[in-house]
């Protein structure tokens, strides 16, 4: 399972997360709507979880997480969550 997790992150879309901690496994998530993205990532020392999410503060719906910080249209949400989890390792070290 490791294995598996650590090549979701070499070679899949989390590919950020390798560069901040070589080694890592991890797991990224965006809902259907974009209204949330996630990232689980482990190292040999700890597991961590990243949630992105926005939401209307009138009404407490969720909203699309596109162009959210100046992101690309077309960038998922979980990218973000996997650019946080990265600057967290690397603080972490």
């Amino acid at each position: 399972m490791t294995e598996a997790l650590r090549s979701a992150v070499s070679e899949g879309s989390a590919k950020s997360a390798a560069k901040a901690q070589p080694g890592a496994a991890g797991k990224t998530g965006t809902t259907s709507a974009n209204t949330a993205g996630w990232f689980v990532g482990s190292t040999a020392q700890e597991t961590t979880a990243v949630v992105v999410y926005r939401m209307s503060l009138l009404d407490l719906i969720p909203l699309p997480l596109t162009g959210l910080g100046g992101d690309a249209p077309g960038k998922p949400g979980s990218a973000r969550a996997v650019d946080l989890w990265a600057d967290y390792a690397k603080a972490v070290k």
